[in-house]
Parts: C-alpha cells; structure tokens; sequence
C-alpha cells in the first residue's frame, strides 16, 4: 500500500507548518514575497517582531551569559558600528549564592553593560541530559535564575512600547556561520577575524569597529576572545536576519534545513521500502 506525504510525516512526528515555512523564496508569488520573509524570520527569533518595531531599533546589544561570565557586543544599526564589545566576570562560587545574593550580580551586570534599544541572547535548549551530574545541574540553574533576573531587569527598564529582550533560537548563530560540526559547536576565531580585522565577509553587512572595542579584542587571551565572539555573533545574526532582512542570511539557513530534510526523507523512503 503506497504512503502518503501527509502520513509520512505525521509517523515521524513532523511539523508541516516548520517545512512549508521553510520553502525557499523563489517559490513563492511575486506579491505575497514580503509576508514571507516576515513568516520566515519568526522561525529565527522570539518573540516575533513587527516591521515597525524592527524600524525603531537603532542600537543592539548582544548578550552571552556563561557559568562564569556575561560578554556583550553593542551594534549601532543605522551604521553597522561596533561600539562596544567585553565581558564581566562572574564570581566563582555562584552555585552556592542565595536568591538574593544572585539578583545583586543581576543588578552589577545590569549596571556595566551597554544600554540599547533591544537586547539579545540566544534561548537555551529545553533539553536537560538526564547524565548531568548533581554539580551541573545546580550551576545551571543557578545560569537560569541570572538570565530570569536579567530579563525582568531589563524589560522593567525600557519605556518602549514593545519587549526589548528578544531571543535567537539555539544553534542558528551557528549555523548562519558554518560553526557546525554534527552536534558540535566550533572556535569562532576565523569568523571573528573576518568580520572584525578584515571588515567583510559575505554576505554580512560590512562593519566598522570602535578602535577600543578592536584592541581590547586583540589583546585578550584565546578562552577570552570566544567569549567575546559569541556576544558579537548573536549580535550580527539579529541584526542581519531581523533588521536588515538580509536574504542571503535566509539562504544560508533554509539551505541548510533543506538539506537536513533531504537527508530525513531519504532515511524514510528506506524504512518504508522495508516496511
């Protein structure tokens, strides 16, 4: 008995919205191609962001928060300037703080980084692997009571009319990069040098640097510098793909669903001729 589409992926437990969202552009009515673009950068970022809105933003800053840092890279929109790019430590014992000794490293923080229209940080996975010893869990939880503090501080903050705390989904600073190697995420040193020292790389928006930001960079220590690279990578990633609708940004990612897809149906296609 033959299978049809719509079975196939309901026995995989497929989500068809997910996969006619990501069709390629040129497939689409010439008419009907800016309501795409918009459907398809809200697979990218939560929550969802108007068109107006997108247009007020002026400033970015893009925040990685470790287990024992916080690194934050500010873009000026309007110009594609990086004019802030570092980090602050965080205390060694932060899995043994009370609640309230947590919320006063919020507030420090809150208080060292850059201010800024919007600010983004990529959502964590939900995914918590039931091997991670008694130590890990209690230090992310700890990272989670930080983020949660840090939001609320910083959606309080803002007199705008909309939430400036947005989130990149996991791993699409990643993949917009090329920083996949199977489930693994690799150094961004190459990527960074591109975009920082070298001014270009296609097909990101060239940016200029602040000579602090530049030198501060070039001066840290390797472990340092990813730290640095990852705040700066979010920051790139929103502003390409939310802001400036770059759609060879688009290309690269639905790409890179397409061949995931590709590869997802040919498995099928060998279970069911066996089934």
């Amino acid at each position: 008995m033959k299978t049809s589409y719509p079975v196939l992926l309901n026995l995989f437990r497929f989500q068809y919205r997910l996969i006619t969202n990501s069709c390629p552009l040129s497939v689409q009515e010439q008419n009907k191609e800016a309501s795409t673009v918009n459907r398809l950068y809200r697979l990218y970022c939560t929550p969802a962001i108007s068109d107006v809105t997108s247009k007020k933003i002026e400033s970015v800053v893009g925040l990685q928060i470790g287990l024992s840092y916080v690194s934050w890279a500010r873009i000026e929109t309007k110009t594609n300037f990086l004019s802030h790019l570092n980090f602050l430590s965080l205390p060694v014992d932060m899995n043994k703080m009370e609640l309230h000794q947590i919320y006063t490293v919020a507030h420090k923080t809150l208080n060292t980084i850059p201010s800024a229209d919007c600010y983004v940080m990529e959502n964590l996975p939900k995914i918590v692997s039931a091997s991670s010893g008694k130590l890990q869990l209690t230090l992310q939880a700890t990272r989670m009571q930080l983020i949660s503090m840090l939001v609320a501080m910083l959606n309080m903050k803002s007199d705008e009319s909309y939430q400036p705390v947005m989130f990149i989904k996991p791993r699409v600073t990643a993949r917009l990069f090329n920083l996949l190697i199977g489930s693994e995420t690799v150094s961004s040193h190459g990527v960074i040098s591109k975009l920082l020292v070298e001014s270009s790389m296609k097909p990101f928006t060239p940016i200029t640097c602040c000579p602090d930001a530049l030198k501060f960079y070039n001066q840290s220590q390797n472990v340092d510098k990813e730290i640095l690279g990852q705040a700066f990578l979010v920051t790139v990633s929103f502003a390409e793909l939310m802001l400036y609708k770059n759609q060879e940004c688009y290309k690269i990612l639905l790409g890179d669903s397409k061949k995931n897809l590709l590869c997802n149906f040919s498995i099928f296609s060998v279970i069911i001729s066996i089934i």
